[in-house]
């Protein structure tokens, strides 16, 4: 066998292009060669995004029709929408569409994107585009999370340790399978972002210590930040 026939089929298609990128086209070829999966791959990769991503962008423009309907008034200056801000949150807004499927996430995208038209933000400086980039990366159980200590503020009231915090998130939600260290990163993901704070700090899991039993000591909180609760109300709605 010649050393030309030896190589990949990705190798030799490179080599023939003189270019490391494959275009749509090229990339369909190898797809192709792969025995029973081939074809399956090249409809996850090239046809099924395009037909989901124009699906979730046109459910995002309904609900903007619906919305921007029911708004008396002007919208919004004829100035704001000449600018670089109108454009880069239009452009993030709609490449955020494309990356949620969830109903609730999409109405609360669109309250975010009408907000931030109406308030004629500097979308650089604003809330509204870390708000955005919330609802596209947050996981489903962060948002299960945080409307968990939103409900149940007083039952982690000097909740002490994450064990503690873990159970009683178990006990609401015993369908869920989370480890306690996923549960940890999650928790601890959330307070990184602002949008909840664990007072002093929980108590970890693989903690032997005991907390002082002196009455001017009190025990770590759960709680939701301000930040957390106007964030929040835009999956509420």
């Amino acid at each position: 066998m010649n050393e030309q026939a030896s190589k990949l089929p990705s190798e030799r298609i490179e080599e023939n292009l003189g270019i490391p990128e494959l275009r749509e086209s090229e990339a369909k070829i190898l797809f192709s060669v792969i025995p029973y999966v081939g074809t399956a791959l090249s409809e996850i990769f090239f046809d099924f995004p395009n037909r989901v991503k124009q699906n979730r962008v046109n459910k995002l423009v309904i609900l903007l029709k619906e919305k921007i309907e029911n708004i008396e008034g002007g919208l919004v200056s004829m100035e704001y929408l000449q600018t670089e801000d109108f454009h880069d949150l239009s452009v993030l807004t709609f490449e955020t569409a494309t990356k949620i499927r969830q109903e609730e996430r999409r109405k609360g995208l669109a309250d975010l994107y009408i907000n931030s038209l109406q308030e004629e933000s500097n979308i650089e400086m604003s809330k509204y585009r870390v708000f955005i980039e919330f609802i596209s990366n947050l996981t489903e159980t962060q948002i299960l999370l945080l409307k968990f200590v939103v409900d149940k503020e007083n039952e982690l009231v000097e909740i002490a340790t994450f064990p503690n915090f873990y159970e009683t998130f178990n006990l609401q939600h015993p369908d869920i399978e989370l480890g306690k260290y996923e549960f940890k990163y999650a928790v601890n993901d959330m307070e990184n972002k602002g949008l909840i704070t664990l007072e002093d700090g929980l108590s970890d899991f693989s903690s032997n210590s005991s907390l002082l039993a002196d009455e001017s000591h009190k025990a770590a909180s759960v709680k939701i930040t301000d930040y957390g609760k106007e964030f929040i109300e835009y999956l509420k709605k």
